[in-house]
C-alpha cells in the first residue's frame, strides 16, 4: 500500500502598500481531507442491508483513513458535496448534513429516490428517481436546516422522467433525465431551468444515441453527458449553451466503440477519462490475483473524438473524481463485498498513491485548506513557463517572467469543484500582465498552451 502524502504547497503573493514600502505574506493552499460515501451493500433477492452505508475520511497529513458514521436505513449511498463548513450527503431516501469541524451530523431530511446534488447559494437542488418513484424528479432543499422549499411535480412541468445528476452553470439548472428505472424505455434528455424560475425549464434532445444519460459534466463553456444508451454502447454529447436553440450544434452527440462502466467518468481538462465495460484477464498489481483488466478511455472535448486508450492494470473501477489542485484523477475501486480502496493517478493514468476506503466506496469529496506564512512575495516556477502571481485583492495579476514569451496562451479560472468558471485568452506578447477579477473563494488558475498541454498551475484565495 503506497503510503505517500499528497499535498503539494503552492504559494502566491499578497501585498499592503505603506509610505515607504510594503508588507508581503504569502499563503499555501493543500488538501487536507478527502471524505469516501461507501455505499455499502444491499441485497434485492432477500431485502437485506449485507453492509451499511458508511462515511469516512482520509486525512492527508496522516494517510490515515477513519469512519466517522454509518447511515441506518439507506441501502445505498449516492453523492456527497462540501459547501461553507459542511459536508452534505445523499444516501438513498436521506439528505444530511455534517459539520466539518465535529464531523457530526448536524441535519437531516428524508424523501425517497434521492440521487445526485448541487449547492447553489442558500439552496440545495437534488435529482430523483427509483422504482416506483416518484411524483417529483426534481426537489429543492434549504441547506441550513434541509427543510423542503419546493418541487417540481411531473403533473404541471415538462420533467416527466426519473433524473440522475444535477448542476448549475451561470444561474441556469441543468439535469440529465434518463428513465433508468423502468426497464426497457430509457431516454435521453438534458433539462434546463433559469435558477431563480425553475418552472420555465425546456428539455433537449441527446439524439436518438443519446439515451440513457448517466454523468453530467461542464467545463464552464459546455456541458457533456456520458450515456450508456441500451447498455450495448455508451456516446458522449456535447451542449452549447451560447448557441442558439435551434441550431444543428446546440447538441452533439457521438457515439462510442464499447458501453461505459456504471459512473466510471470524468472531466478533467479538455478530457473525458471514461471506463469502457469490457476487460481482458490479467494479475492484479496489488492484490495479486488473476482478475479482469479495464482500460482508461480519453476522449477530446475539444475535436469531439477518442484520443486513445491507457492500460490501468486494475480490476473493479468504480467511480471517478478530479482533483484540480494537484492535477489528479482520484478513483475508487471495490468489489462490493469485502473490500474498497482510493486509487490515484496521474493525467496518464500511471498509480502514484492509493489508500484504504469502504466497501463500496463510490462518491468523493475534497476538503483544502489554507495556510498564511509572513514573508516576501514569491515568484512561481513552473515546468514552463515562469510566472509571477499577484494578489492584493479581490484581483489577480498575471506578469510573465520567461524570456520567451509565446503568442498566445489560455488561463482558465477553476472553481473548487474542478469547474472551469472564466477562460481568458492571454496574448502575453502584447499584454505582459493579465488581471483577472474573481469573486470570493477558492480557484486553481491554469494555463495552457493552444493545444491545451498544461504549462503552469497555482491555486488562488480570494477574501473580498
Amino acid at each position: 500500500m503506497l503510503k505517500s502524502i499528497l499535498q503539494k504547497s503552492l504559494y502566491w503573493c499578497g501585498w499592503l502598500g505603506f509610505a515607504g514600502g510594503f508588507v508581503a505574506f504569502s499563503q499555501s493552499v493543500e488538501l487536507l481531507r478527502v471524505f469516501v460515501l461507501n455505499e455499502g451493500r444491499y441485497d434485492y433477492w432477500t431485502q437485506t442491508q449485507v453492509v451499511p452505508v458508511t462515511l469516512g475520511v482520509i486525512d492527508l497529513q496522516t494517510g490515515t483513513y477513519t469512519v466517522f458514521d454509518t447511515i441506518e436505513g439507506a441501502r445505498f449511498g449516492v453523492d456527497l458535496e462540501i459547501d461553507s463548513g459542511y459536508l452534505y450527503v445523499t444516501a438513498d431516501s436521506y439528505l444530511l448534513k455534517y459539520d466539518l469541524q465535529t464531523l457530526e451530523r448536524v441535519a437531516q431530511a428524508k424523501a425517497p429516490g434521492l440521487r445526485h446534488l448541487t449547492i447553489h447559494g442558500d439552496r440545495i437542488y437534488v435529482a430523483r428517481g427509483d422504482i416506483g418513484c416518484c411524483n417529483s424528479y426534481l426537489q429543492v432543499y434549504d441547506k441550513r436546516d434541509l427543510s423542503l422549499i419546493m418541487e417540481l411535480d411531473t403533473a404541471s412541468t415538462l420533467l416527466k422522467w426519473s433524473t440522475e445528476d444535477v448542476l448549475v452553470l451561470n444561474d441556469t439548472l441543468y439535469l440529465i433525465a434518463n428513465n433508468a428505472f423502468v426497464w426497457g424505455q430509457q431516454v435521453g434528455y438534458l433539462v434546463r431551468a433559469p435558477i431563480n424560475n425553475l418552472q420555465a425549464m425546456d428539455t433537449f434532445s441527446l439524439q436518438s444515441n443519446g439515451l440513457n444519460p448517466e454523468a453530467l459534466m461542464t467545463d464552464g463553456i459546455y456541458l457533456y453527458t456520458l450515456n450508456n444508451n441500451d447498455f450495448t454502447f455508451a456516446s458522449i454529447s456535447r451542449y452549447a449553451p451560447n448557441v442558439a436553440d435551434n441550431s444543428p450544434t446546440k447538441v452533439t452527440t457521438v457515439s462510442l466503440p464499447v458501453v461505459s462502466g456504471c459512473k466510471g467518468a470524468v472531466l478533467a481538462w479538455n478530457t473525458i477519462y471514461y471506463q469502457p465495460y469490457y476487460a481482458d484477464l490479467g494479475v492484479d498489481t496489488i492484490w495479486g490475483d488473476e482478475v479482469p483488466f479495464v482500460d482508461m478511455v480519453r476522449f477530446s472535448t475539444a475535436n469531439m473524438v477518442v484520443l486513445d486508450t491507457l492500460p490501468v492494470n486494475r480490476a473493479t473501477l468504480y467511480q471517478f473524481h478530479f482533483e484540480p489542485l494537484n492535477g489528479q484523477i482520484w478513483v475508487t475501486e471495490t468489489d462490493f463485498v469485502n473490500w474498497g480502496l482510493i486509487l490515484v493517478f496521474d493525467s496518464l493514468m500511471q498509480l502514484v498513491d492509493a489508500y484504504p476506503a469502504g466497501i463500496g466506496a463510490g462518491a468523493l469529496a475534497f476538503e483544502y485548506g489554507v495556510r498564511t506564512v509572513s514573508g516576501t512575495p514569491t515568484v512561481h516556477t513552473g515546468s514552463s513557463p515562469t510566472i509571477q502571481v499577484i494578489q492584493p485583492g479581490p484581483t489577480v495579476y498575471l506578469r510573465w517572467h520567461s524570456r520567451e514569451q509565446p503568442e498566445i496562451v489560455m488561463v482558465h479560472v477553476m472553481d473548487v469543484h474542478g469547474r472551469v468558471v472564466q477562460r481568458v485568452v492571454w496574448r502575453v506578447a502584447h499584454q505582459p500582465i493579465l488581471a483577472i477579477s474573481l469573486p470570493s473563494g477558492w480557484y486553481s488558475l491554469v494555463v495552457t498552451d493552444l493545444t491545451g498541454s498544461v504549462l503552469y498551475r497555482t491555486p488562488v484565495w480570494i477574501v473580498r
